[in-house]
């Protein structure tokens, strides 16, 4: 969907070994709106988009932190 623009906070989680995981790196440097916070997490497992179905930490706490405005964790 290359139409679609960033905005405001923006957190992208993938799985690298999902066909359709991919980095927003592009789109954000494409977007012309602005974009407060941009982080992105790229995740390793070999779960593909199977990720999204398992309450796994390495999703779920960065997603927490986010939710609370916490945009410089590491």
């Amino acid at each position: 969907m290359p139409d679609i623009k960033f905005s405001g906070n923006v957190l992208t989680i993938y799985e690298k070994s999902d066909a359709f995981g991919v980095s927003a790196i592009k789109r954000k440097e494409n977007s012309t709106n602005k974009i407060n916070h941009f982080k992105e997490i790229e995740l390793n497992n070999g779960l593909k988009h199977g990720f999204l179905y398992k309450a796994l930490d390495e999703w779920i706490e960065p997603s927490k932190k986010w939710a609370r405005r916490n945009y410089d964790f590491k």
